[in-house]
């Protein structure tokens, strides 16, 4: 039989757990009485919601896509997943893995472990950074002239 895990949230208050629902906490350790338990303690994630990722694919990529692709930025056509990887380049940076024999290899930091905070500081940038660099105004989440987000398009990057 596989082994029993509950899961429960609480906050730290002065030292102390206080739970989010007691009841049902207390309840769940009356399945364990008289035995020993295994006891983990971690911070919860906050994780980006599925609007922030539909703003971000349908909103700020989709804007810097249609720019480029309109004014023909790079010569070529370029799709979301492209752009994403540029502005995760140019934002987040790379990572150099040193190999058994001495090379090195780089790859672009995911964005898919940013945080709430982190992943609004991340957009805010190449929000900015597209005005500055191609006087593109994108629009930020809840402004009256926000561009309708294409949830269709902006579901296929969530996941």
């Amino acid at each position: 039989m596989k082994d029993l895990i509950i899961k429960h949230t609480a906050k730290v208050q002065a030292n102390k757990l206080v739970m989010d629902n007691k009841e049902l906490f207390q309840w769940d350790l009356e399945n364990f009485e008289g035995k020993t338990i295994e006891l983990v303690i971690k911070g919860i994630k906050n994780t980006r919601s599925i609007l922030m990722n539909s703003y971000y694919w349908g909103v700020v990529i989709k804007a810097l896509v249609d720019y480029f692709n309109s004014e023909q930025t790079f010569n070529r056509k370029v799709n979301a997943d492209e752009v994403h990887e540029l502005m995760k380049m140019k934002f987040l940076g790379t990572i150099v893995w040193n190999l058994p024999n001495g090379d090195e290899m780089e790859s672009v930091e995911t964005s898919k472990d940013l945080d709430n905070t982190e992943f609004i500081a991340y957009w805010e940038n190449i929000i900015a950074w597209s005005v500055e660099m191609f006087n593109i105004k994108i629009p930020k989440p809840r402004e009256k002239e926000m561009l309708i987000i294409d949830i269709e398009d902006a579901n296929k990057h969530i996941g």
